[in-house]
């Protein structure tokens, strides 16, 4: 076997225990028995999901050359792993479209490979304020899901983060929760548990930013069903996009906040 064949069945390993410990401990936390058959019936019959958009129509990047700081914080997704370069990962594509509009445009890329929400509450946002940023970009909430953080502190952390990036008084766009259960490393006995899972985290996001006006939401989880099963999308290692999947996570996000 070579070593990508390796990684890729280490990962896929992985992510089972991970997502079945998930399963257990949700279910002796509600004192429910049942088995993972019923979470087939999905999350769109066990969750409501509410996917509003705000302010929509409102751009919130002007024009102008002044020195204009951008802030990226999250995951692996904010980092850009599976991309080829800093350039073609989701910061370096979409501060080349703000850079259109705001020819002074500088960005600060503080997303951390396998980083969860409290990791981007202890050590992201504490950076921020120093590079007093114009528009903030925030990619979090898929290791929460796999490595089961509590949904209690995974709201209480979400608040915590959203307030204190408030403080900067600019906007803050927030990518919910893409599937990753459609993604190739993920194996099709966990799908419906992974999409459930993550259908909870994501109601969470929305009760959280809901009543904030400086947040706008990009619906990752939606643009995911297209994006993370195209093969063409995918990097190497099955779980993360490529470059040309970034390209298109980039397009969408620059579309929505124009």
């Amino acid at each position: 076997m070579n070593n990508r064949n390796h990684s890729r069945c280490q990962g896929v390993g992985e992510l089972r225990l991970i997502l079945y410990a998930t399963y257990t401990m949700t279910i002796l936390r509600k004192g429910i028995l049942i088995g993972l058959g019923f979470i087939l019936v999905g999350s769109a019959g066990l969750v409501s999901y509410n996917k509003w958009q705000k302010n929509k129509h409102v751009s919130l990047v002007s024009i102008g050359s002044q020195t204009y700081p951008i802030v990226v914080l999250g995951d692996s997704l904010a980092a850009g792993v599976g991309s080829s370069s800093t350039g073609t990962n989701f910061a370096g594509q979409i501060l080349d479209k703000i850079r259109t509009k705001q020819s002074g445009a500088t960005m600060y890329n503080l997303g951390l490979s396998g980083a969860r929400i409290g990791d981007v509450r202890d050590g992201q946002v504490d950076q921020v304020a120093a590079l007093k940023p114009q528009i903030i970009f925030l990619i979090i909430g898929t290791n929460d899901v796999i490595h089961s953080t509590g949904e209690n502190s995974f709201s209480s952390d979400y608040d915590s983060v959203i307030q204190t990036l408030s403080k900067q008084g600019v906007p803050i766009v927030v990518c919910n929760i893409p599937d990753f259960s459609l993604t190739p490393i993920i194996p099709s006995s966990l799908q419906h548990l992974a999409d459930h899972q993550t259908g909870v985290f994501n109601g969470i996001i929305d009760d959280v930013i809901k009543n904030n006006s400086l947040v706008r939401e990009f619906d990752f989880y939606t643009l995911s069903k297209t994006l993370l099963t195209n093969s063409v999308l995918i990097s190497a290692d099955g779980f993360h996009p490529n470059d040309a999947g970034y390209a298109q996570l980039a397009n969408s996000v620059w579309d929505y906040i124009q």
